[in-house]
Parts: structure tokens; sequence; C-alpha cells
């Protein structure tokens, strides 16, 4: 304690850093300049010790709620080069921003993830956690543009070719409804039924799935003019 409590006096006598106002007993670089040579004078190797240092202090405070700081627990991780363990946080920072309307954050941390993967092995790991991603993306370009962004046509076609490599249905019938509600809204009725269609043939009574896809069905009907079809999946 005596030497770093020395180190942080030298520091400071000489204008390097600076307490932190708001924070007592923390410090802060008093220019960014500062940061990026002491930061680009560190070797490879102890840089990423530092990174996974940082982590698992993060880590360790934020037991209850590592979601907290998702978003910085991933840029830690990431630095360590542990690329596992930045995607893994890099969605849980997505779904935690979608969750508060923060879709543009949400597709930093989502495009973030699927850039990390891009270096780890084929696994089916490494497909369920794109997939992730992929549904994470289609929920922001959504909630932001609703369904005319060109980014999203091709993250929901991702995401329905993963759906079916890894055998979930319900993941297919999830990615098959909202290329069905994005043709819809285009006007590509046939292609949207043609969808909605396929859903039906996945579903079972017990996947609480149904409901949605008499609903898309129902709704190809209204809008074709075929009332009493639609009136029949609405009942359901």
């Amino acid at each position: 304690e005596q030497e770093l409590v020395a180190a942080l006096d030298e520091l400071w006598q000489r204008a390097v850093i600076r307490e932190q106002a708001q924070e007592g007993g923390t410090y802060d670089f008093t220019h960014d300049r500062l940061r990026e040579g002491a930061y680009a004078e560190l070797s490879p190797a102890r840089r990423r010790l530092l990174h996974r240092r940082v982590a698992q202090v993060l880590e360790l405070q934020h037991l209850a709620d590592p979601g907290a700081v998702a978003a910085q627990l991933a840029a830690q991780h990431e630095g360590a080069g542990q690329t596992g363990r930045a995607v893994q946080f890099s969605l849980l920072a997505a779904e935690r921003a979608n969750h508060v309307s923060a879709s543009r954050d949400a597709i930093v941390q989502a495009t973030r993830a699927l850039h990390l993967l891009e270096h780890l092995p084929a696994s089916r790991e490494r497909d369920l956690s794109e997939l992730a991603a992929h549904n994470s993306l289609a929920a922001s370009f959504t909630a932001m543009k609703g369904f005319t962004p060109l980014e999203l046509e091709s993250t929901l076609n991702r995401a329905l070719e993963l759906s079916r490599a890894l055998g979930d249905n319900s993941a297919v019938i999830r990615s098959l409804w909202g290329l069905f509600a994005l043709h819809v809204v285009r006007g590509n009725v046939g292609l949207a039924r043609r969808q909605a269609e396929q859903a039906m043939n996945l579903t079972e009574e017990d996947t609480g799935l149904l409901t949605d896809v008499h609903q898309a069905l129902g709704g190809v009907d209204l809008t074709e003019g075929k009332l009493a079809a639609a009136a029949e999946h609405f009942a359901v």
C-alpha cells in the first residue's frame, strides 16, 4: 500500500493523474494522450493480463447483476484475448440494451459479438451465439425502423438458416414469423403466406407459438379478402 501511495503521489505531483472529484480515492489521467501513451508502452502479454484482472474485479463487484456492466466486461475480456467470454457479455449487453429500448447500443454490442465470433472455431455453441446476436439485431432494427431496413431481411434470413441447422423448430418458427411480418408490410403477400404456412407445418399444439402462426395466416387471409378463413384462424 505504501508503494502504491508513493507512486500515485508522484504521478499526482507531476500532473500525470488527477483525483476524481465525484469518486474519492479514484484517479484518472489528466489527458487522453497520456493514457494512450501509457497503454501503448505495455507489452501485449502484460496488456492481456491487466485486462483479465480488470474483468475479474468487475465480475466480483457485480456478482448479483453482471448485466449492469456487461459492455465493460465484454471490452475487458476482448482485450484479455478471452473471445468466448467477450461474446457472452456482448450478447448480454445487447439483451439489456434492447430491454430498455436502447436499440443503437444493442446494435453495437450484437455487431461486436458477430465480429468476435468470426475468430472462434465452428461448433454448436458458436452457432447458438450467432443466432442470439442476429435475433438481437432483428429486435433492434424493428424497434428503430419497423420492417423497412434491408439489414433486417438479411438478419432474419441468417437467423432462419442457423435455426434450421441447429434443429431448433421454435427458433425456425420465430424467424419465419419475422420474415412473414416483413413481407406483409412490404406487400409481398404471397411470400408472406408461404412463410406462415411453413411455420404452421412446424408448430405443435404445446409450443405456445400456435397462436402467433394462426394470427399470421388470419392476417394474410384478411389482406386477401378471405374473411371466413381469416375468422377461423382468429377464433382459434
